[in-house]
């Protein structure tokens, strides 16, 4: 599965570019692998800055829910 997911990484990356730019709105985004969230995270970087929240297994517990209401309460963040 690995191979299969690097594979995919560009063009995943790709149309997730598109699809900000496009401006689809408000997303989630999940991966099974975290170097997957690393390659996503870079390119919502290039394009939204820090307009994004990242929530995967090295987020502590703590931090958690105050990520998930800026997602749900602050429009000028799209992706989680």
């Amino acid at each position: 599965l690995r191979v299969v997911a690097k594979v995919k990484l560009a063009s995943t990356c790709e149309y997730v570019k598109e699809l900000l730019q496009s401006g689809v709105g408000k997303m989630l985004l999940f991966a099974h692998h975290r170097y997957v969230l690393d390659a996503l995270q870079k390119v919502l970087e290039s394009v939204l800055g820090d307009r994004f929240v990242r929530i995967d297994g090295a987020t502590p517990q703590a931090s958690r829910h105050g990520l998930v209401k800026r997602f749900q309460t602050d429009q000028s963040c799209h992706v989680a």
